[in-house]
């Protein structure tokens, strides 16, 4: 309850309050939503009148299927487990082709055919020495072949004769000082000794 002293000053104040409020309603004014704003736009018709262009419409996007993809797979050949410990390939060095043998006929001749030559006859049958060694009267002409060394003993009958074709025999080169007289077992090896020696000395003339 209110005292009689102050109740017309609170009834004042209560009235001024109350009509501050109404007032300040009414001065903000109504309160407007957001309307979206659409342009207005016209275009003209033949009779000249201008009619106002229709709304657009809008009409749902349309997705076209998709096209499923086929995935790129990779173009190598697949390589085997096999193959993959294969061993490298390894390269025959190349082989150089043996030299044909040399079928040609060899001069057949035995040593007792050289007996009686003298030194223009022995020279066009063998060429010329290996090795050649005078002695008192004597003249000793050596040929060397791979195997074996033939040794020519000429002597001249006098003073001023001719040398001539006294004795032959053939050693072998790993035994030189093993001379054997012919007419013994070592005669088939001698007579192949003069025979290299003759196949060597008419090649060597063939190629000249």
């Amino acid at each position: 309850m209110v005292p009689k002293g102050i109740f017309a000053p609170y009834l004042c104040l209560t009235a001024g309050l109350w009509l501050a409020a109404c007032t300040g309603d009414q001065a903000a004014g109504p309160i407007e939503r957001p309307v979206a704003h659409v342009p207005d736009t016209a275009y003209e018709v033949p009779d000249g009148t201008t009619v106002p262009s229709p709304a657009p419409t809008y009409e749902p996007r349309r997705h076209s299927p998709r096209t499923p993809q086929t995935p790129v797979l990779n173009a190598d050949p697949v390589t085997r487990p096999a193959e993959l410990f294969r061993p490298p390939t390894v390269t025959q060095p190349a082989v150089r082709p043996e030299p044909a043998p040399d079928t040609r006929p060899r001069p057949q001749m035995k040593l007792r055919q050289l007996v009686g030559l003298d030194r223009n006859g022995l020279s066009q049958l063998l060429g010329k020495p290996t090795l050649l060694r005078r002695e008192t009267q004597a003249e000793v002409w050596q040929y060397a072949a791979k195997n074996c060394a033939l040794h020519v003993f000429l002597y001249r009958s006098d003073n001023d004769g001719p040398y001539q074709v006294a004795y032959v025999t053939a050693t072998r080169r790993s035994q030189p000082q093993a001379l054997q007289p012919a007419g013994t077992a070592a005669l088939p090896f001698q007579n192949r000794c003069l025979g290299r020696l003759l196949h060597r000395f008419t090649t060597a003339n063939k190629t000249s």
